[in-house]
């Protein structure tokens, strides 16, 4: 659920590109390409931080993110109490709108006009470290909203580089903690190089720096809210670069460097308690690209209206 590749078991091969197999995203990528491969109508996944948006925007298709806690998690195999999160991959934000409603209490939730929306776009971090190809595709899409009258504006964000520390303190912290650091040890010999690297950051992590990595989170929902007051929603990509060869992350250290990359821009959604979509574009040469559109916790029916405006 932390859009993790590894290296020791065969990745699926993402149906955008029939000739070369290519990157699906990590984690709950099997259901995003069992969705863009026409297997069935929508699919799930989990997302703590990005797994479900991440595959989405690389194998381009539609991907929903739903707030901390509105659909029970039972079943899903924990990376953060306090973070994990149930998604839907579909074929358009209707036919997630479709799921959300039958799953929840049914009531529908008015699609808005284009001029009657006001969007934010974050002004540093998040368009500092992208591939052109994204970045390209991301300024089309946003000029394309702007002549369809949909205003963006700049918006200032909360530092997210203190808050990524925080998250990856939390998140291992809390999975080491959930499944138990003997249980972890005892089982290292069948845990994949990749995830086992990243989960050594959980440990020796002391209950009271988990509490207060805990603390600082909900301050940081509360700070994001207040960012949020002047914007229906944020808009910005979901990842960025474009699904690259399996090939190019068949190491180690190349792995690790991708999953670090990968949720830069998925991440803060989690850990901001956002609700999270991510509509398909296409770069030149027909690549996915994914933009991201993120609303206030809670407010998921709002968010799949806007997204099929913005779709």
């Amino acid at each position: 659920t932390a859009a993790t590749i590894n290296i020791s078991k065969p990745m699926p091969w993402n149906p955008a590109d029939e000739r070369i197999k290519r990157v699906c995203g990590g984690s709950s990528h099997g259901s995003a390409a069992a969705l863009r491969a026409g297997f069935c109508a929508f699919s799930v996944g989990s997302d703590t931080g990005g797994s479900v948006r991440l595959p989405a925007a690389l194998c381009g298709v539609f991907g929903f993110k739903s707030t901390a806690g509105v659909w029970p998690t039972e079943g899903a195999f924990s990376l953060s109490s306090t973070l994990d999160s149930i998604g839907v991959f579909t074929r358009s934000a209707g036919d997630a709108a479709l799921v959300f409603s039958a799953l929840g209490d049914g009531l529908a939730t008015e699609v808005p006009r284009a001029r009657t929306m006001r969007l934010g776009k974050p002004k540093t971090y998040v368009f500092e470290q992208l591939d052109d190809a994204v970045r390209h595709s991301v300024a089309a899409a946003l000029e394309k909203l702007e002549r369809e009258g949909v205003e963006i504006v700049e918006v200032d964000i909360p530092d997210v580089e203190a808050a990524m520390t925080v998250f990856g303190t939390m998140v291992f912290a809390e999975f080491v903690t959930g499944l138990g650091k003997n249980r972890l040890q005892a089982g290292h010999s069948t845990i994949d190089p990749v995830p086992w690297a990243r989960i050594q950051a959980g440990f020796g992590v002391e209950a009271e720096v988990l509490a207060d990595a805990q603390r600082a989170q909900l301050d940081a929902v509360a700070e994001a809210k207040e960012m949020m007051g002047g914007v229906d929603a944020l808009v910005y990509p979901t990842a960025p670069f474009l699904p690259c060869p399996v090939a190019e992350v068949q190491t180690l250290d190349a792995a690790l460097a991708w999953n670090l990359r990968a949720g830069r821009l998925t991440r803060p959604g989690n850990f901001f308690g956002q609700c999270g979509t991510t509509i398909p574009l296409q770069a030149e040469g027909g690549l996915p690209v994914g933009l991201q559109i993120l609303c206030d916790p809670g407010a998921d029916a709002r968010l799949l209206a806007i997204s099929r405006t913005v779709e």
